[in-house]
């Protein structure tokens, strides 16, 4: 079919499999990535580079996870495809703050800030958004605040996401501490 179609059904079959084979993403994730590139599909690219940080993070290889995290974010910015940088910056702020990168959470914090009012509302966009501003709390960037429970709805969706479990040990943790 159409490459735009093909590099997304790539894609797509890679980030399934990272929930049960991560390792089997790889090659699917290289067959789209050539692909992208040869159309000059960049925002493609952008999202095949975020697939490789998801993976990455679920099989704890962080600098790879890095890596391509930073050309997924590079690749979004110079183009504005706002998407795969925000689903980017979901599994980076974990990383960083881990690793205790205050200036990799003060960009993503500066990046995200003017762009709140443009993402879609869903369950799984609030949950995340509180999970990175609670990582910006930690790294002193906001002031503290505990999310509420309104975003129990997450749990209707299930993903299955290592940024997303990674979000959920974020924002559960917080209510655990505050005796919630």
């Amino acid at each position: 079919g159409p490459p735009r179609r093909a590099a997304a059904a790539l894609r797509s079959a890679a980030m399934l499999s990272i929930e049960t084979e991560p390792r089997r993403s790889g090659p699917l994730l290289d067959r789209a990535e050539e692909l992208a590139t040869a159309h000059g599909l960049r925002e493609d690219e952008a999202w095949v580079a975020y697939g490789r940080a998801e993976a990455s993070l679920v099989t704890g290889d962080w600098s790879l996870a890095w890596d391509a995290g930073e050309r997924a974010v590079a690749i979004g910015e110079a183009h504005a495809y706002h998407r795969p940088v925000v689903r980017t910056w979901t599994v980076l702020t974990p990383i960083a703050l881990a690793q205790g990168r205050t200036d990799a959470l003060a960009r993503a914090k500066a990046w995200l800030d003017p762009k709140r009012g443009t993402f879609p509302d869903s369950p799984f966009g609030r949950f995340m958004h509180a999970a990175m501003d609670l990582r910006f709390v930690a790294a002193g960037l906001l002031p503290a605040f505990e999310p509420g429970p309104d975003l129990l709805d997450i749990w209707n969706e299930a993903p299955g996401m290592a940024s997303f479990f990674a979000a959920m040990e974020t924002v559960l943790g917080t209510w655990m501490r505050n005796g919630r």
